[in-house]
């Protein structure tokens, strides 16, 4: 099975289909498509045609399209041919991969099974929310029904904005999916630690495996994300041993899926350093450097380099050692982000950092992402607040000597005054 390149048969452009043995016909079975006027026409159905034949959504007796003719309305595009075009000609070029890796089993695992070849014209807002409907009857989450409908929404944008179809009846499906339940949820499986928890795993982790022990720091002493961990370089750090250069770490990039990919904001951003932190980068550089003499290799740019120098060490791997160091110290099971988390809630409730410096430091798009996240403290990290309730205080409202303040006294005053001295009062 297999589709040809975009070429052109007398006054048409087209392309020829061949239907192999895996769908049972034998012998294959070629199919020619030659009936548009402009080979961008005819390339733009091609790349319909060839995502329909990788779902085996197309035989031999159908047309490519779904329809008689070519010459019809563009809100009559099957909606499996048209989610499958958008991935391929929109989402793989703009997105990231593990966006586009996402939407990809969205799509084929839920969207392309739900609405198969109904035209887009004809998915209404009532048939949205019966596909919600029928997420919810197979017992899956809010969480991921709301992440299900991300690539649906911003497909059918762009069929609005071609004008396949008037309106996009995937708007505005935040009432229908509440994310409340899942983010408490998430607050109460966060399990950050605190300075001597994090402090007791790294002395032991120091001692195990120094390479271990420089990507527990660089999460739990500088708040950086695994990837952008991993995709540190040489190059990206100053540990201020010039004069006037400042201690910091220059995020540019981020290793995802064995590739290098920008940061997960797309934005780049400068992260303080402690004098420990550049010490523990200092000693890990001295070592790199004897361990490279002795192999009689190049100088890897890479500082936490894997089994290829040219490449940074294995994610799963990481996270792997790091529940068994957990376990050895006697800390709370965590997870590489949980480390960076700690950074944040040890940084906002035991440092009593500026809300603004730590959302700078983590990269968040806002302050406002920062809250949300870590306004919920850990439970009973902060009694000495609590204790503040039972120091005394100086009264602010002072009271007042009545003999000293002047008044206009009452009738009954002034007949009893009268009485005993004698003398109407003033």
């Amino acid at each position: 099975m297999g589709i040809g390149s975009v070429r052109r048969k007398g006054r048409y452009w087209g392309f020829t289909v061949r239907f192999g043995k895996r769908d049972g016909y034998d012998p294959p079975i070629e199919k020619n498509y030659f009936r548009w006027s402009t080979p961008e026409e005819a390339e733009r159905v091609r790349n319909i045609v060839k995502a329909r034949l990788e779902l085996n959504l197309l035989t031999p007796t159908d047309d490519p399209l779904g329809e008689p003719s070519p010459k019809r309305t563009m809100g009559a595009v099957p909606f499996d041919a048209y989610a499958l075009e958008w991935l391929t000609t929109y989402a793989e070029p703009n997105l990231k991969t593990t966006t586009v890796r996402t939407y990809r089993s969205c799509i084929v695992n839920h969207l392309v099974p739900y609405f198969g070849g109904r035209h887009l014209s004809r998915i209404d807002r009532r048939k949205v929310m019966a596909f919600i409907g029928h997420l919810r009857d197979e017992e899956i989450h809010d969480k991921t029904i709301y992440n299900i409908l991300i690539p649906l929404r911003r497909m059918l944008n762009h069929a609005v904005d071609a004008e396949m179809i008037p309106t996009n009846p995937a708007a505005r499906t935040g009432e229908w999916v509440s994310l409340k339940r899942w983010q408490a949820e998430r607050r109460e499986a966060m399990t950050p630690l605190n300075s001597e928890e994090l402090t007791r795993l790294l002395a032991l982790s120091a001692r195990d495996d120094p390479q271990q022990h420089l990507a527990y720091v660089l999460a739990g002493k500088c708040g950086l994300r695994m990837g952008e961990a991993l995709g540190l370089k040489w190059g990206d750090i100053a540990l201020g041993d010039d004069v006037g250069q400042g201690r910091y770490i220059h995020v540019v990039r981020a290793w995802v899926e064995r590739a290098y990919v920008p940061t997960k904001t797309y934005e780049q951003r400068y992260v303080d350093m402690s004098r420990g932190v550049c010490d523990e980068l200092r000693a890990w550089d001295r070592r790199c450097v004897e361990r490279i003499l002795r192999e009689g290799r190049e100088l890897s740019e890479v500082v936490l380099e894997g089994r290829r120098p040219d490449r940074p060490m294995d994610q799963t791997y990481l996270n792997r050692v790091l529940k068994r160091a957990c376990r050895r110290a006697g800390v709370p099971q965590v997870t590489y982000q949980n480390l960076r988390h700690s950074y944040a809630t040890i940084m906002l409730y035991e440092k009593d950092a500026p809300l603004q410096y730590v959302s700078e430091q983590l990269g968040h798009k806002s302050v406002d992402v920062t809250t949300r996240i870590y306004g919920h403290p850990r439970p009973g990290s902060r009694p000495d607040l609590a204790d503040l309730m039972d120091e005394p205080g100086q009264i602010s409202v002072q009271i007042r000597n009545t003999s000293e303040v002047p008044h206009r006294p009452s009738r009954e005053i002034k007949e009893l005054w009268r009485k005993r001295v004698g003398v109407e009062p003033t």
